[in-house]
């Protein structure tokens, strides 16, 4: 039985990546945590323990801090003179471990029972990501969408909290917001338009989802060798009603045309223009 975790790899938040976890959760052989914000991150919280664990000692952290009683702090291994780890290899080990812990905890759902492959997805750290796809076979789906749709969403999601959140600072305007933003933004979409889709690799953005829901839908079953189900995330959308910022999903495209001001569809244009074209979005 191969186990597989699949990684969702975002240009941002409020990029689809909800969606994406929903539609996972459809295939019989995926386990999901069905929980909104689909943001229960095993894989990165294991990642971070197996770091710290092969870290070199603080000195801060000591032996005697280990047993310390009613410390519930933890750090490195606290001893200097190790001779029966590898500490060069300690944390890619630990990862490992780690990971078969998290499937024989899945198999033992019985959600992924009499399958060739169990699959877990998560929206992980991006150090996680890195870490694990080094010393394992995952799947990385690659996520975009139109950053200026996404700067609305941010702006709508966060009116609807009453919270700024997505790095957006207190009297923070529009136009800086925007240029902050661009400069991940940048990075990513040119990582995207370089990248060769295999068997680890898949580029979807959030609009062809939109548009043609079932033609992607196939086309990602296909590549993950799992059947996906649209219709489970159409029937779900209620349970996730206080992420949505439109009544209707193709409602959520090409939003930035009408709601955009000149001035910011501007600077979008100053400070990825060429990546946007480079990806397929329009630049008019």
């Amino acid at each position: 039985m191969k186990k597989i975790p699949i990684f969702l790899r975002l240009i941002h938040g409020r990029c689809g990546s909800t969606l994406m976890m929903q539609l996972l959760s459809s295939g019989k052989n995926v386990y999901v945590d069905n929980k909104y914000p689909y943001e229960n991150r095993y894989l990165s919280y294991f990642d971070k323990a197996a770091s710290i664990i092969g870290n070199d000692p603080l000195s801060t952290w000591t032996n005697d801090s280990l047993i310390s009683e009613g410390n519930n702090l933890l750090g490195p291994i606290p001893y200097n003179d190790i001779e029966i780890f590898d500490k060069k290899n300690l944390s890619n080990e630990l990862r490992k471990r780690f990971l078969n812990t998290l499937f024989d905890m899945i198999i033992s759902k019985e959600k992924c029972l009499n399958e060739e492959c169990i699959y877990y997805p998560e929206k992980a750290t991006p150090q996680a990501i890195e870490n694990y796809n080094n010393i394992a076979l995952c799947k990385n789906i690659f996520l975009i969408r139109d950053p200026r749709d996404i700067f609305i969403s941010i702006r709508e999601f966060n009116k609807k909290r009453d919270f700024l959140g997505f790095g957006w600072k207190e009297k923070q305007s529009e136009a800086d917001f925007i240029r902050e933003l661009c400069v991940g933004f940048k990075q990513y979409l040119h990582h995207f338009s370089s990248i060769e889709e295999d068997e680890r690799r898949f580029k979807i953005k959030y609009e062809d989802i939109i548009k043609e829901p079932y033609n992607e839908t196939k086309r990602l079953s296909k590549w993950l060798g799992s059947e996906l189900d649209y219709d489970f995330v159409l029937g779900n959308r209620s349970n996730v009603k206080q992420h949505l910022t439109t009544k209707e999903g193709d409602s959520s495209n090409l939003r930035w045309e009408k709601e955009l001001s000149d001035e910011l569809k501007s600077i979008f244009i100053e400070n990825i223009g060429q990546e946007l074209k480079n990806v397929g979005y329009k630049t008019y």
